[in-house]
């Protein structure tokens, strides 16, 4: 027995009928078609989800990037790009496609635990060994700056599949819950992906995950999922690790708000500072960051005859004109400026000044008397507990005054945040997968409740994966009341609601 002398009784895991599991790693060397690469592999470690529900810094941890790691045979030189003779030359190279999946025996059904792009892959002795490590799709998107037109009145959910469509990912790649909540004014503008989509859940106590198949899953907190399993004792090593009280209770919640009102009185938002030189046939292109009085500000495109930017052969805007050719995207806090010199000859493209009355406008809608709720549980400067939330898109007093509210009660109360260690059970250790929910019932320790899976760990215990370790990070649920809801798609002019 690994562990000696029954540590841990003679049989540990419960019942399992077939231990034996067979792995198998996918690469797309060509970025066409799948290349087996499992009969190299010599170790695997794969890490995905956070470490902590709770940060540190007195901020909700967000998913970071799911991490694969794994060690290969290269004895005949298979995996050195310096080898011609080898079948991957001119192939092996970072930034192609990798799936790792396990199959339960000879018969039983495949479970894909990662998928993502390999970042690394690194030689040991150059015709002996080498790693490779891979990255999941939450590291394109934390890479990935996204631009967003401004919309008003959006769901949360919404948002975010217009944030993933932008960043290149496909609707069917999307498992996205309908959210009741709703963001007043919604644009996206110079910030990644991730870090949007986190502001986005976080504001509204959602979640969000890249799952082991690659695709994009985002949990409402108003939404209910199934039971994926239940673990016992019988199930688990005995090595149950939880987190303290006090690394996880809070006593105070604040949230800042970013009210926004319409201020409907058209005005300048941008305007070009000094002359800008443009050669003939050249393209420039500026971002303008809108601001009225030195208040950062949001904008809608409204257009006047005759106000626009223009360009002269003077620098100071004397001398003929010179034709420009000018197109505007805006994204709610900034336009992209795109001009093009579609003349024949060199100019500057003037300043407002008493040559040239050239700038850009729109109608502002202004972040005004941006301020904090806060909600408290026997607080006191000298013992505070502390949950900051700081979102543009929480732009309501009393949706951040409930959320806050719930969640000072919530966090306040002394919670289970267990970490668990699976072995030999395949159908436990391959199955589950981010956000998912398990119940865990642990009779000596009179533990019965339901638990969202926060992290996943899976390591080989030997050099075929033959025997493997899953370590998991669960973390509370938060739990709200039952509540009717009908989409306005569904009310007729016939309808009539009663009790």
């Amino acid at each position: 027995m690994r562990y000696g002398q029954a540590k841990y009784g003679s049989f540990k895991y419960g019942i399992t009928d077939n231990p034996n599991v067979g792995w198998r790693f996918l690469v797309k060397w060509d970025d066409q078609f799948w290349t087996p690469e499992a009969n190299r592999v010599l170790d695997l470690v794969i890490t995905r989800g956070r470490d902590n529900m709770m940060s540190g810094d007195k901020l909700l941890e967000p998913m970071k990037p799911g991490e694969a790691v794994f060690m290969l045979d290269n004895h005949d030189g298979r995996y050195d790009p310096f080898n011609t003779s080898s079948p991957l030359y001119n192939l092996i190279g970072p930034n192609k496609r990798l799936q790792i999946s396990v199959k339960n025996g000879d018969t039983g059904g495949d479970w894909i635990i990662f998928t993502g792009t390999i970042s690394e892959i690194t030689p040991f002795g150059r015709w002996d060994k080498t790693q490779i490590r891979a990255i999941d799709d939450l590291n394109v998107l934390a890479s990935k700056i996204v631009n967003y037109e401004l919309v008003e009145g959006c769901r949360v959910d919404e948002a975010i599949r217009n944030v993933l469509l932008t960043a290149g990912f496909a609707d069917t790649n999307l498992i996205l819950d309908k959210s009741s909540d709703f963001i007043h004014y919604w644009w996206a503008a110079k910030q990644s992906a991730k870090d949007t989509i986190d502001e986005l859940a976080q504001a509204h106590m959602d979640e969000w995950a890249v799952l082991a198949n690659g695709k994009i899953k985002y949990k409402a907190h108003n939404r209910t999922d199934a039971l994926k399993t239940t673990f016992t004792s019988d199930e688990l090593l005995k090595d149950i690790s939880f987190l303290m009280p006090w690394d996880v209770q809070r006593n105070l919640v604040e949230y800042t708000i970013y009210p926004i009102e319409t201020d409907s009185v058209i005005q300048l938002i941008w305007e070009n500072k000094s002359a800008i030189f443009i050669q003939a046939g050249e393209t420039i292109e500026l971002d303008a960051d809108f601001s009225v009085e030195g208040q950062d500000c949001l904008a809608k495109p409204y257009w006047i005859v005759g106000f626009t930017l223009v360009a002269t052969t003077g620098v100071d805007g004397t001398g003929a004109n010179v034709a420009l050719n000018i197109s505007w995207q805006f994204y709610g806090s900034y336009a992209h400026v795109v001009i093009t010199n579609v003349d024949s000859v060199d100019g500057y493209i003037q300043p407002r000044n008493e040559n040239v009355s050239g700038y850009a406008i729109g109608t502002a809608y202004l972040i005004y008397n941006k301020s904090a709720v806060r909600k408290t549980k026997n607080w006191s400067p000298e013992k505070d507990r502390k949950l900051l939330i700081d979102s543009k898109y929480m732009q309501d007093r009393n949706l951040a005054s409930g959320l806050a509210e719930y969640f000072v009660n919530w966090l306040y109360n002394t919670k289970h945040y267990p970490t668990i260690i699976l072995e030999g059970r395949n159908d436990l250790q391959f199955s589950l997968d981010l956000l998912d929910k398990v119940r865990l019932k642990l009779d000596v320790l009179g533990l019965d409740a339901e638990f969202r899976i926060g992290k996943i760990e899976t390591s080989w215990l030997n050099n075929n994966g033959s025997a493997s370790r899953t370590v998991l990070k669960l973390e509370p649920i938060k739990t709200f009341g039952d509540y009717w809801e009908l989409d306005v798609d569904y009310l007729g002019v016939g309808s009539i609601l009663g009790v």
